[in-house]
């Protein structure tokens, strides 16, 4: 069975502990390129989950990483920013210009929108903001696998990975 999942639902399953994800997230380039993915409504792939069903807890079989990646990125330790001129996630410090993204709530964004400057550069800017604010209603597809063949499948998905 497959069904889609928002980005902000698949952050909070993984800070409940709903899904059981262990792993490393990615760091650098790749965590930015994965957000970015995301702002412009590109396809990051579908997670493996063993049947929801079963569990109280969900073992997560294929996307750890990108789970993991997604949780610290977007949150209150997030060293995440959005610049809103250069159109870029970048690690650093939020600023007038810097969206941050502990919160990606709508009010927090109104708060980061209201003192941007109100020159020729504001319209872009605010289309910037809720680019980014977009993230958390993303979707994506969420496959569920039998409990029973999740340690075949996640042999399967993993032995020829690299």
């Amino acid at each position: 069975m497959t069904r889609l999942l928002t980005i902000d639902d698949l952050i909070y399953a993984v800070h409940s502990g709903k899904w059981f994800v262990d792993g490393e997230s990615w760091t650098g380039l790749r965590r930015l390129a994965l957000l970015d993915s995301l702002r412009r409504g590109y396809p990051i792939g579908c997670f493996v989950v063993a049947d929801w069903r079963c569990a109280d807890r969900v073992d997560l079989i294929d996307g750890r990483a990108r789970a993991l990646t997604l949780a610290s990125a977007i949150g209150p330790s997030s060293p995440v920013v959005f610049d809103v001129d250069a159109l870029e996630f970048i690690e650093g410090e939020a600023t007038p210009l810097r969206l941050p993204l502990t919160s990606l709530r709508p009010s927090s964004l109104m708060d980061f929108i209201r003192p941007l400057p109100h020159d020729e550069h504001r319209r872009r800017r605010v289309d910037a903001v809720n680019s980014v604010g977009k993230i958390l209603h993303a979707t994506v597809p969420v496959v569920e696998v039998n409990i029973n063949d999740a340690d075949e499948v996640r042999r399967r998905l993993h032995e020829n990975a690299s």
